[in-house]
């Protein structure tokens, strides 16, 4: 599934419903308090999200935070 721009709560839901299970949370770009932590959300995952790619149920997908919009090394497409 698609998670880019989801905050990590919705993330671990639609997770849940493709019975997909949360990797790592890796890092949290811009974090310094709990103010941003609680306005991050999903810039980059791993495996990088694809339409045409699937993943196997009940593997396991890492994320990293960031509170600024991210950069377009992963767009959603």
């Amino acid at each position: 599934p698609d998670l880019l721009y989801l905050k990590p709560g919705e993330a671990d839901s639609v997770l849940m419903d493709y019975k997909l299970n949360l990797g790592l949370m890796i890092d949290c770009i811009g974090c310094f308090n709990g103010e941003d932590s609680a306005a991050a959300v999903i810039s980059r995952t791993n495996p990088q999200y694809k339409p045409e790619k699937q993943v196997r149920m009940g593997s396991s997908i890492d994320y990293w935070l960031s509170v600024e919009i991210p950069d377009s090394s992963q767009t959603k497409d």
